[in-house]
């Protein structure tokens, strides 16, 4: 049984080390962009958004992950085990605001779309906050970290918190692909160069709720399957690819727009063109700006074309009236 374990909590370490050293590894891959999208542009409210959710897992999992490297007591465990979760709920938290605020700027600021969400959100809280209440835990305290055991009843709510999460999450795919949809029939763009907007906004989502869907997925299946000890092992994973896939949508957002998360369409009923999307290439023949209206798309392309004649001809430059 010891041996047993030892083996469990060392699998805990293991997989812990993994889930941060993905965190930091992106946050170091990613700073380059970060200064020159956050840093050197004007403090907006969007810019305290992604600072909140990449700054305080990146600094907390420090203090995590220091303070579960030495023996504690049972009380140290307890304190601990309290402070994690409240830390993963926290985290959790930034990351489901943020993903509120994106979709409803891209239902340009829809005050219902709003209160929609904001109301699901505080049901599935409240699941996710009935989740902790009355947990009977068991505490290692003969090996390093906090090593907490976990009961089927305990395994099962904690369950709920992460499948509350995993619902929320496929509400607001839900209405990206709805929205996006929509959008799709009203954005015709004539080059087939340019980028479409509303697609990109489309696939961001995708990406978003397929790799968050598969870690929590995971994650749930371990409060079902796995023995006392493991069950829950891949909370850290789990949280750690929530605040890195929400970090790359935001900076791919600041490169775009920078008005940021809170970037709208111009109009509210005949566009949905929120610049959440991969960052827009700058060697296209022509300026893109994620705002332009169908006329001036059409104007670039037909001067384009006419530049085109201009040089193939020998001619002099024509101008587009």
């Amino acid at each position: 049984m010891d041996e047993v374990m030892a083996k469990d909590a060392l699998l805990n370490s293991y997989l812990h080390l993994f889930s941060i050293s993905i965190l930091y590894y992106d946050w170091s891959l990613t700073f380059d962009l970060e200064i020159s999208t956050i840093w050197r542009r004007p403090i907006k409210a969007s810019t305290i958004c992604f600072v909140l959710n990449r700054y305080f897992s990146v600094i907390g999992n420090v203090f995590i992950t220091i303070f579960n490297m030495k023996r504690q007591s049972l009380q140290s465990c307890k304190n601990y085990d309290l402070s994690h979760q409240l830390f993963i709920i926290v985290n959790q938290t930034f990351v489901c605001v943020l993903l509120m605020l994106r979709t409803w700027a891209l239902y340009n600021l829809n005050t219902p779309i709003l209160l929609f969400m904001i109301t699901i959100a505080l049901l599935l809280l409240g699941v996710a906050s009935w989740s902790q209440v009355g947990q009977q835990n068991q505490y290692a305290t003969n090996l390093p970290g906090c090593n907490v055991f976990y009961s089927i009843k305990g395994g099962l709510h904690l369950a709920a918190a992460w499948e509350a999460l995993l619902a929320f999450d496929s509400l607001i795919f839900v209405l990206t692909v709805l929205k996006t949809y929509k959008g799709r029939h009203r954005h015709h763009f004539i080059s087939m160069r340019r980028i479409n907007i509303v697609s990109l906004v489309l696939r961001d989502g995708a990406t978003y709720y397929a790799v968050m869907a598969l870690a929590n997925l995971a994650n749930i299946l371990t409060f079902y399957l796995a023995r006392p000890m493991l069950k829950g092992c891949l909370t850290s994973f789990a949280s750690c690819i929530s605040v890195t896939m929400m970090s790359r949508l935001m900076l791919n957002l600041h490169s775009a727009a920078s008005a940021g998360i809170f970037s709208t369409s111009p109009t509210s009923d005949t566009s949905s063109g929120v610049a959440f999307t991969s960052r827009v290439p700058e060697n296209l023949p022509f300026a893109m700006n994620s705002y332009q209206t169908d006329l001036e798309l059409r104007r670039q392309s037909l001067q384009v074309g006419a530049d085109f004649v201009a040089r193939a001809t020998g001619s002099h430059d024509i101008e587009m009236e």
